[in-house]
């Protein structure tokens, strides 16, 4: 899986400026669930058009092949070049939960194309003419701090985003 650095997202979160939105607002986790729907879910089944979407919205290029949205803590890349390409994308709340069951509700807004899962390692997946992509979200605590980072696994390589 993707290595990102604590220290790249420990400097980025370092550099947020008071007066900044609550991370745990809703306005905070609309706009960065908003962000993984429009470049991971919008760029299904290939992820051909996922680095111009990201451009698009604002993400820049960052270390180690990942974009940064706006100098935030928002961090997306497409692991994979050779193998199954990947989405990957992480984000800071003071409310994970939030964040999860609005992914949750962006997912299952797809239809028959998602379906959850029973088992603990994913939320689901969703159905494309390629087969099936798995979709993980996971929640951490790092440094006293909550992430969320989600994962849908495609079925090619990445293309040259």
């Amino acid at each position: 899986m993707l290595r990102i650095t604590l220290a790249i997202l420990i400097s980025i979160v370092a550099t947020a400026v008071n007066g900044a939105p609550d991370p745990g607002s809703r306005q905070w986790i609309n706009e960065r669930v908003s962000l993984w729907s429009k470049v991971c879910l919008g760029s299904l089944p290939d992820f051909n058009q996922a680095g111009s979407k990201a451009r698009s919205l604002g993400f820049k290029p960052g270390g180690n092949g990942n974009l940064i949205y706006k100098n935030t803590e928002v961090v997306l890349s497409f692991p994979g070049k050779t193998r199954k390409c990947s989405c990957y994308m992480t984000f800071g709340t003071t409310k994970p939960k939030a964040a999860t069951d609005l992914m949750l509700t962006k997912l299952l807004a797809l239809g028959g194309k998602f379906e959850a899962t029973p088992s603990p390692r994913t939320i689901g997946q969703i159905r494309t003419a390629d087969g099936p992509m798995t979709v993980v979200v996971l929640t951490s605590k790092i440094k006293g701090r909550d992430w969320v980072a989600t994962t849908i696994q495609g079925r090619h390589p990445c293309p040259n985003n």
